[in-house]
């Protein structure tokens, strides 16, 4: 009977310190999954911006060109692309324009950062929101 108890004391510890493996593991690989997602979002606003208005924030900006991409994008990666989704994109660059995510790095404070730069740094909460803000838009993401 000592046996037993001691078996199953001994497989609720195991299973607790796995528990807590597994669940930091998925925290983490959330934490890079949604980095990397933002990132995308700010790339492809910015490839937006300079390809199509040349870098000119103030710049005519045709509803075509929006639809277009769309269309091509949705065909080949699926939901996420619509010309709202594009949109948002676009001002998400133009709103952090001065960043280079390429270039960012993590704070102590869980922020990110732009190294050796100053850069508007965004909190883990911010790009939280910003992230369900697309997933909200649309689940494929």
């Amino acid at each position: 009977m000592k046996k037993e108890l001691n078996a199953v004391n001994n497989i609720s510890k195991l299973y607790k310190e796995i528990s807590i493996i597994l669940r930091t593991a998925r925290a983490n690989a959330y934490k890079a999954v949604n980095f990397a997602m933002v990132t995308s979002y700010w790339s492809i606003g910015q490839v937006i911006v300079e390809d199509e208005q040349n870098g000119n924030e103030r710049a005519e900006y045709g509803k075509a060109v929006l639809e277009g991409l769309s269309k091509k994008l949705t065909a080949e990666f699926g939901k996420g692309f619509d010309e709202s989704n594009l949109r948002y994109m676009r001002l998400f660059y133009q709103t952090f324009k001065n960043c280079d995510t390429k270039k960012y790095g993590r704070s102590s404070q869980g922020c990110y950062v732009r190294v050796g730069s100053t850069c508007r740094s965004m909190t883990e909460e911010q790009i939280n929101t910003i992230h369900n803000k697309y997933l909200a838009l649309n689940s494929s993401f």
